[in-house]
């Protein structure tokens, strides 16, 4: 099917809520969806999903030396939102930092179904892991900070492999009142912006509260259309936007 992994530079620009959100919209659509947190840093999914950190990703790989079946990488999965979740690494490992096992699994995981991957913040290894996805999404909010560090995140993607025109951004946090940002922070990456997602407080919070996708509004309507986007061809000259009020 296909692979999807998003990560961001600096400045926790919402990569984790994206990524949730967006597996949720594309499990919506009608796709068989894992979602893999693989943070090599420790990632943040378990949290914002309240699963248990006993099972995942990192009590597998330490059990199994080789690389892990998609059967294996499912029965360490929780369901939520009809989307399944493998938790990541609770820190940095040497583990979280053997980037053929992780790429493998990656690519093993997505040929019966669709796969997103959170990355987290880019690093050497993470942009590795990167080059096995079909579509590398960079999350990136409309701030000079945040475009900044999305600018070094391209940069090492591209140094590591990840051919640029695999590579689009995601702009998170816009505000309704300043609709100029998507296309200043398209033009400062020369990237592809497949959406734009403005923050909602009261469905974010939902969320957040609840430990699940979001489950309706403008938020949920967005990821969405950002879903299908993702699902279709994309052309770096023709962008789709998503805009939420």
């Amino acid at each position: 099917m296909s692979t999807i992994a998003l990560c961001s530079g600096k400045g926790a620009p919402g990569t984790t809520f994206c990524a949730i959100n967006v597996a949720s919209a594309l499990r919506r659509s009608g796709a068989d969806v894992l979602l893999l947190d693989l943070d090599p840093a420790g990632g943040d999914i378990a949290a914002y999903l309240g699963l248990d950190t006993r099972r995942g990703l990192y009590p597998l790989l330490r059990m199994d030396a080789g690389v892990p079946e998609p059967a294996a990488l499912l029965a360490e999965s929780e369901e939520r939102a009809g989307v399944r979740v493998v938790c990541g690494f609770p820190e940095t490992s040497a583990l979280s930092r053997n980037v053929d096992l992780l790429g493998a699994s990656v690519k093993r995981a997505g040929e019966d179904r669709s796969v997103v991957c959170d990355l987290g913040r880019v690093t050497d290894a993470g942009a590795r892991i990167a080059a096995r996805a079909d579509l590398v999404v960079v999350v990136v909010r409309p701030d000079l900070v945040s475009v900044l560090g999305a600018e070094r995140a391209v940069r090492g993607l591209v140094s590591e492999g990840v051919a640029r025109d695999r590579i689009c951004a995601l702009v998170s946090g816009v505000e309704r009142r300043r609709p100029a940002d998507v296309s200043e922070v398209r033009t400062a990456l020369d990237l592809e912006v497949i959406g734009s997602v403005s923050l909602h407080r009261p469905s974010a919070r939902k969320s957040l509260l609840s430990q699940m996708p979001v489950a309706k509004g403008p938020l949920m309507r967005a990821f969405d259309v950002l879903a299908a986007t993702v699902r279709q061809p994309r052309t770096h000259d023709s962008p789709k936007e998503v805009a939420v009020a």
